[in-house]
């Protein structure tokens, strides 16, 4: 089973959401509770729910094999500090969006980058079907067996 964390904007919830669909109809099981949360974000949520959403977004990543995000106009920075974290367990990542900051040039990201909001729904369905495809990869026999060659 591959583990998806699907990182977004807050405000981008319900877009998030149907993205992370779209790979549940493909086998994937999607780790980030967030997305299916009422009522979330800021000026909602008190003090203390805010810290153990953080503590368990951050769980949800560790436990994840491939990190997603949607990269937005609308994040506080949130979703950004997710990014980091998958970086630094090296987590397969994949971006699609508006380009941000430096960390999406990194040449480990896999990335759909587009110029206007309009572009979004062609960009989402080009990268779930990148990461589809990467699935089918990992979980070839003649990789599985490659794997087991190396352990």
């Amino acid at each position: 089973m591959n583990k998806i964390y699907v990182a977004a904007p807050v405000c981008e919830q319900m877009r998030a959401r149907w993205v992370a669909d779209l790979l549940k109809d493909e086998g994937a099981e999607i780790t980030s509770s967030w997305l299916y949360a009422p009522e979330i974000g800021y000026g909602k949520d008190s003090e203390e729910r805010l810290k153990i959403m953080a503590e368990r977004d951050l769980v949800e990543i560790s436990n994840s094999d491939i990190f997603l995000q949607l990269s937005l106009p609308g994040s506080p920075g949130g979703m950004h500090v997710e990014l980091g974290y998958a970086m630094a367990f090296r987590k397969r990542i994949f971006v699609v969006g508006f380009r941000q900051h430096v960390f999406h040039r990194h040449p480990d990201l896999s990335t759909i980058f587009i110029e206007t909001q309009a572009d979004f729904r062609d960009a989402a369905m080009n990268i779930v079907r990148k990461i589809v495809c990467s699935f089918h990869y990992i979980n070839s026999p003649s990789i599985q067996n490659l794997v087991r060659e190396i352990d």
